[in-house]
């Protein structure tokens, strides 16, 4: 039965991507502005450099092959920019594509595929959800958080916040990606690790651990510490 699952799913898989148009990139590198506003986060799944500044000013600036420009999308829904290929489209791009945004605050950061978003300059907010389902990296050069910071990694690439304070953490890691969070000094943070990930946090009042894969918990600080491990991980001091 779960081979021939595997085998439908695949089935289905193929039959996706030969459906869809293949856009190879040609030509010289173009700069396009996209004219949106009032937005604080962004759910990316393009692949290529995707750049998050901290910035009065909003900006969306896309650095492409002309034709691959043609086919990459930005819009607006809840609030955070969706940047994504047109329905029905791949790409291949000859040169990397280069995405920089800049807008005031950010509480929303998911990346699925192969690119990299890193986030500069200091987040002020009261959540901040930050989510990864590919094998691209988040990289938040600080966060000041006043509620919470959930933070999902299903695939494997890592999330690394440097520097910040939140009260409370949820953090997830089913894939095998590390989720770093050493720097940001919190409260008290609930973890779920079911694959083979690893974490740092950095605690001042509690940890609720929850492991039922390979990957481990490692903190910093001196939090009361509350586990429940089937698995082969560990929690450990820093």
């Amino acid at each position: 039965m779960k081979k021939l699952v595997f085998m439908l799913a695949a089935a289905a898989a193929l039959l996706t991507a030969s459906s869809c148009k293949k856009v190879v990139g040609e030509g010289d590198l173009q700069t396009e502005t996209r004219n949106i506003i009032d937005f604080s986060g962004v759910s990316a799944s393009i692949g290529g450099k995707i750049y998050y500044k901290i910035d009065p000013v909003y900006k969306v600036e896309i650095t492409a092959q002309r034709n691959i420009l043609d086919v990459i999308q930005v819009t607006k829904s809840n609030g955070h920019l969706l940047v994504k290929v047109r329905d029905g489209v791949r790409i291949k791009s000859n040169e990397e594509i280069t995405v920089n945004i800049s807008a005031p605050t950010a509480d929303y950061l998911h990346l699925s595929g192969t690119g990299d978003l890193a986030v500069i300059g200091n987040i002020n907010s009261a959540n901040l959800d930050i989510a990864i389902s590919g094998t691209g990296n988040i990289t938040v050069q600080s966060a000041t958080v006043t509620d919470k910071i959930n933070a999902d990694i299903s695939g494997s690439g890592d999330i690394n916040v440097q520097t910040g304070a939140a009260k409370n953490e949820d953090l997830r890691i089913s894939g095998n990606g590390k989720l770093i969070m050493d720097g940001v000094a919190a409260e008290k943070a609930t973890t779920h690790i079911s694959g083979s990930g690893d974490m740092q946090v950095n605690l001042s009042q509690s940890l609720d651990a929850t492991i039922s894969g390979s990957g481990s918990v490692y903190y910093r600080g001196h939090p009361l510490i509350s586990t429940s491990i089937s698995g082969s991980g560990k929690v450990k001091p820093l």
